[in-house]
């Protein structure tokens, strides 16, 4: 289990690269912050049989810039998989179910690039009422 205050530094952090308005197509692995850098990865079982690594770093990377969301996503999905499996077990793709009610595109790309594929192509389409746009939002 990760420590709570970690977690706050690297929510912090991406929170100041978020207000500094990053643009939006930059690469961004070279130019996060080293806490990010080091969290660890999620370990897992591809659909493909293909055992991989997937960091924070390569999830914002595969999303296109550093995202809050994305952000959450992975590290929910992070800590769900550990509370499942703990530090013994890779999880496999296909044995997992993730529903997600976020209307965030981060979201989904966090939890396609851990689950299913780096390709772009095989990006999950998002369903109706989960687009990215004002009216998806209810407070």
């Amino acid at each position: 289990m990760h420590s709570s205050p970690r977690r706050f530094v690297l929510a912090s952090a991406l929170g100041i690269i978020l207000l500094a308005g990053w643009p939006l197509k930059q690469a961004v692995s070279d130019d996060l912050p080293q806490v990010v850098k080091d969290h660890p990865p999620i370990h897992v079982i591809h659909p493909d049989g293909v055992a991989r690594s997937i960091t924070l770093a390569q999830v914002l990377d595969h999303h296109g810039y550093p995202c809050g969301p994305a952000t959450v996503g992975f590290l929910a999905l992070q800590y769900g998989l550990d509370l499942l499996f703990g530090e013994d077990e890779i999880a496999r793709a296909n044995d997992l179910l993730v529903l997600s009610h976020a209307p965030m595109g981060g979201v989904t790309d966090a939890l396609d690039l851990v689950l299913v594929s780096e390709k772009p192509e095989s990006r999950t389409p998002r369903p109706a009422g989960m687009e990215h746009a004002v009216e998806s939002f209810r407070i």
